[in-house]
């Protein structure tokens, strides 16, 4: 038995058209890829599409793929993410599920059927939008129970192959930094997925992994395609994975399954990184021309990430637009810049004394000045900081829109001491 395990595809993310047909382009030669390497069955684990209605041109290429799958009698299974997730219920999955092009097993209902004298056993578990709500977790929770049982037994009866599809985050598989954060949250954990399945398909997070823990096979695949531009400048290819069941010949029992990363390489991507400290507008130009003459362009999508502070001028002072027809000129497929971290002197904080550009101490400057100005008093100088601190959160990597702006709510009422007024 062979299938390949795809999750987050985002179709139609990219605002750009360069990147939007790439991102088709990376799903379309996906599942020729899958054509190619004769897979029973393809699970795609959530976000096939980046919003629940895509457009008309993005719905026909992935039916079109589709279809080629149905005529060469490729199963595809899906569940929806928590971006063609509906609330309704009332997605594109859906309507593909009707017209026979996918199977939709966001209903959690099993589907068994003979592959290679062996009986699959399909579980699938929906992502949904802005994350798992507490009781939505403590009802899924009681039903892995349920799940756990029902494994054990037909598994007694039969030789069977399950899987679990699930587009949700799992605490432990997170980096340390959001471990911490999220397990405030009721996110699900290891021990609370039913136990018994061979493999565990997850989608969601855009880092792909395996993971065996307890004797479970965990693998995200991260996204198909870069979905933004710091995955860009990470991740070069197209990624999903193709595994392999090989049953032991003594103990039918005894499942081996070889997993396989297939990365398929559409654009050359080079990630140039330029500091503007002490460049004006024109030198700061004439020092990305020269990055550019360095690499060979031809081709390539180019991620250009400027960061620093210009001795003069203003960030929109630069001529970005030649730039851009410069690098096109030397054969760029398409370039994307990031100038979230370019700033100016001009729009620097000017407080007399302060030579350090360290943040703490320049926003201690400032809170100084307004005390001494009496914008503020001293009592509120504490609050104040307080509050400096909860505009610094970031949302972090994994972490859900509902549990950010949970923890925001929750630092604010803190930082406000009104726990007991909101209790």
């Amino acid at each position: 038995m062979k299938f390949a395990h795809i999750a987050d595809c985002h179709l139609g993310s990219w605002r750009q058209p360069q990147l939007r047909f790439l991102n088709l382009e990376a799903f379309r030669k996906t599942i020729d890829k899958c054509i190619e390497e004769k897979v029973d069955f393809i699970l795609i684990v959530g976000d096939l599409f980046d919003m629940a209605v895509p457009s008309i041109d993005i719905l026909k290429a992935t039916a079109e793929k589709l279809r080629e799958l149905k005529e060469k009698n490729i199963s595809c299974y899906v569940i929806p993410g928590s971006h063609d997730y509906s609330f309704s219920g009332k997605n594109i999955i859906s309507v593909f599920n009707k017209a026979g092009l996918c199977i939709d097993l966001s209903d959690k209902e099993e589907v068994i059927q003979e592959k290679e004298n062996t009986n699959l056993l399909l579980y699938g578990i929906a992502g949904k939008k802005g994350g798992l709500e507490q009781q939505e977790i403590i009802e899924l929770k009681d039903y892995f129970k349920k799940l756990r049982e029902k494994i054990s037994v037909l598994k007694k009866e039969k030789n069977i192959y399950s899987i679990l599809l699930l587009h949700t985050t799992i605490l432990e598989l997170l980096p340390q930094s959001l471990y911490n954060q999220m397990k405030k949250f009721g996110t699900l954990s290891i021990k609370d997925l039913p136990s018994g399945f061979d493999y565990y398909a997850l989608g969601h997070i855009h880092q792909n992994n395996i993971f065996d823990i307890d004797g479970k096979t965990l693998a995200y695949t991260g996204s198909l395609f870069p979905n933004n531009f710091s995955e860009l400048e990470k991740q070069h290819t197209a990624n999903f994975f193709i595994i392999e069941k090989d049953d032991n010949e003594k103990d039918k029992r005894i499942t081996k399954q070889n997993i396989k990363k297939i990365s398929l390489n559409l654009k050359n991507i080079i990630n140039l990184a330029i500091n503007a400290d002490h460049e004006t507008p024109s030198s700061l130009k004439e020092k990305i021309l020269k990055e550019f003459k360095k690499h060979n362009l031809k081709n390539a999508i180019v991620t250009l990430r400027i960061t620093g502070i210009l001795k003069e001028g203003k960030p929109s002072e630069i001529d970005f637009i030649s730039l851009e027809e410069k690098a096109g000129q030397l054969g760029a497929y398409h370039i994307l810049r990031n100038t979230s971290q370019l700033g100016s002197k001009e729009f620097e904080i000017k407080i007399q004394d302060i030579d350090s550009k360290n943040i703490e101490e320049i926003e201690e400057a400032s809170i100084m000045a307004a005390i001494k100005e009496k914008i503020i008093t001293k009592k509120d100088k504490e609050k104040l900081q307080s509050f400096m601190r909860i505009l610094d959160l970031e949302k972090i990597e994994g972490e859900t829109s509902a549990i950010f702006a949970s923890r925001l709510t929750k630092e604010t009422i803190r930082a406000l001491m009104l726990e007991k007024l909101w209790n």
